[in-house]
Protein backbone atom coordinates (compact mmCIF):
# COMPACT_ATOMS: atom_id res chain seq x y z
CA UNK A 1 0.00 0.00 0.00
CA UNK A 2 1.33 3.39 -0.97
CA UNK A 3 -1.15 5.67 0.76
CA UNK A 4 -4.38 5.46 2.74
CA UNK A 5 -6.92 8.26 2.53
CA UNK A 6 -10.22 8.69 4.28
CA UNK A 7 -13.15 10.55 2.81
CA UNK A 8 -16.92 10.62 3.20
CA UNK A 9 -17.18 7.21 1.53
CA UNK A 10 -14.74 5.53 3.91
CA UNK A 11 -11.10 4.43 3.84
CA UNK A 12 -9.34 3.96 0.51
CA UNK A 13 -5.96 2.27 0.06
CA UNK A 14 -3.95 3.55 -2.91
CA UNK A 15 -1.56 1.05 -4.48
CA UNK A 16 1.55 1.78 -6.59
CA UNK A 17 0.09 0.36 -9.85
CA UNK A 18 -2.80 2.84 -9.64
CA UNK A 19 -0.42 5.79 -9.32
CA UNK A 20 1.81 4.40 -12.10
CA UNK A 21 -1.21 4.06 -14.41
CA UNK A 22 -2.21 7.68 -13.82
CA UNK A 23 1.37 8.82 -14.47
CA UNK A 24 1.55 6.75 -17.67
CA UNK A 25 -1.71 8.24 -18.95
CA UNK A 26 -0.38 11.76 -18.36
CA UNK A 27 2.89 10.96 -20.15
CA UNK A 28 1.15 9.44 -23.17
CA UNK A 29 -0.85 12.63 -23.73
CA UNK A 30 2.42 14.30 -24.78
CA UNK A 31 3.21 13.60 -28.42
CA UNK A 32 6.83 14.63 -27.79
CA UNK A 33 7.43 11.46 -25.75
CA UNK A 34 8.75 8.47 -27.71
CA UNK A 35 8.44 6.09 -24.79
CA UNK A 36 8.80 5.19 -21.15
CA UNK A 37 11.90 3.11 -20.51
CA UNK A 38 13.89 1.42 -17.81
CA UNK A 39 17.15 3.00 -16.61
CA UNK A 40 19.08 1.34 -19.45
CA UNK A 41 16.83 2.76 -22.15
CA UNK A 42 14.97 -0.48 -22.92
CA UNK A 43 11.53 0.52 -24.06
CA UNK A 44 8.49 -1.67 -23.63
CA UNK A 45 6.57 -2.92 -26.65
CA UNK A 46 4.55 -0.77 -29.03
CA UNK A 47 1.40 -2.28 -27.56
CA UNK A 48 2.23 -0.73 -24.19
CA UNK A 49 0.66 2.48 -25.47
CA UNK A 50 -2.64 0.63 -25.38
CA UNK A 51 -2.08 -1.77 -22.48
CA UNK A 52 -0.32 -1.51 -19.14
CA UNK A 53 2.56 -3.86 -20.14
CA UNK A 54 5.87 -3.29 -18.28
CA UNK A 55 5.52 0.48 -17.97
CA UNK A 56 4.31 0.18 -14.38
CA UNK A 57 7.65 -1.38 -13.49
CA UNK A 58 9.52 1.41 -15.28
CA UNK A 59 7.93 4.14 -13.13
CA UNK A 60 9.60 4.17 -9.70
CA UNK A 61 7.45 5.32 -6.82
CA UNK A 62 9.21 5.43 -3.46
CA UNK A 63 7.79 6.18 -0.04
CA UNK A 64 10.10 6.67 2.91
CA UNK A 65 9.41 6.19 6.62
CA UNK A 66 8.10 9.74 7.01
CA UNK A 67 5.54 9.15 4.25
CA UNK A 68 7.33 11.30 1.67
CA UNK A 69 6.65 10.13 -1.89
CA UNK A 70 9.25 10.49 -4.65
CA UNK A 71 8.66 9.55 -8.28
CA UNK A 72 11.30 8.74 -10.91
CA UNK A 73 10.57 8.30 -14.61
CA UNK A 74 12.91 7.40 -17.49
CA UNK A 75 11.86 8.76 -20.89
CA UNK A 76 12.98 8.92 -24.48
CA UNK A 77 11.84 12.10 -26.23
CA UNK A 78 11.74 12.88 -29.93
CA UNK A 79 14.75 14.79 -31.23
CA UNK A 80 14.19 18.54 -31.63
CA UNK A 81 11.61 19.10 -28.88
CA UNK A 82 12.15 21.58 -26.07
CA UNK A 83 13.27 19.30 -23.25
CA UNK A 84 12.67 21.88 -20.53
CA UNK A 85 9.16 22.73 -21.78
CA UNK A 86 8.11 19.09 -22.19
CA UNK A 87 9.48 17.91 -18.86
CA UNK A 88 8.03 20.90 -16.97
CA UNK A 89 4.66 20.22 -18.58
CA UNK A 90 4.78 16.53 -17.66
CA UNK A 91 5.80 17.26 -14.06
CA UNK A 92 3.07 19.88 -13.62
CA UNK A 93 0.38 17.67 -15.14
CA UNK A 94 1.41 14.67 -13.02
CA UNK A 95 1.20 16.80 -9.87
CA UNK A 96 -2.20 18.19 -10.89
CA UNK A 97 -3.62 14.80 -11.84
CA UNK A 98 -2.44 13.00 -8.67
CA UNK A 99 -3.74 15.84 -6.54
CA UNK A 100 -7.08 15.90 -8.37
CA UNK A 101 -7.74 12.15 -8.41
CA UNK A 102 -6.02 10.85 -5.28
CA UNK A 103 -5.35 13.92 -3.14
CA UNK A 104 -1.69 12.86 -3.30
CA UNK A 105 1.18 15.35 -3.28
CA UNK A 106 4.55 13.84 -4.26
CA UNK A 107 7.62 15.47 -2.72
CA UNK A 108 9.59 15.26 -5.96
CA UNK A 109 9.16 14.08 -9.52
CA UNK A 110 12.41 13.32 -11.32
CA UNK A 111 12.52 12.73 -15.06
CA UNK A 112 15.60 11.11 -16.56
CA UNK A 113 15.96 11.68 -20.30
CA UNK A 114 17.85 8.57 -21.36
CA UNK A 115 17.68 9.23 -25.07
CA UNK A 116 16.40 11.24 -28.01
CA UNK A 117 14.70 9.55 -30.96
CA UNK A 118 15.56 10.66 -34.48
CA UNK A 119 16.29 7.94 -37.04
CA UNK A 120 17.68 5.93 -34.15
CA UNK A 121 17.77 6.54 -30.42
CA UNK A 122 20.64 8.81 -29.41
CA UNK A 123 21.70 8.10 -25.85
CA UNK A 124 21.57 11.01 -23.43
CA UNK A 125 21.72 11.32 -19.67
CA UNK A 126 19.71 14.37 -18.56
CA UNK A 127 17.95 14.73 -15.21
CA UNK A 128 15.12 17.15 -14.60
CA UNK A 129 13.67 17.50 -11.10
CA UNK A 130 10.43 19.09 -10.19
Amino acid sequence: MLERIENKWGRVDIERPVVAKIIKEVILTHKEVYGITDAKGHRSSFLSKFTFDKDANYIKIKKDKEGIIDIEINLILYFGVSISFVTRSIIDKIRDRLSELLNLEPNSITIHIVGLKSKKVLERDLVIKG
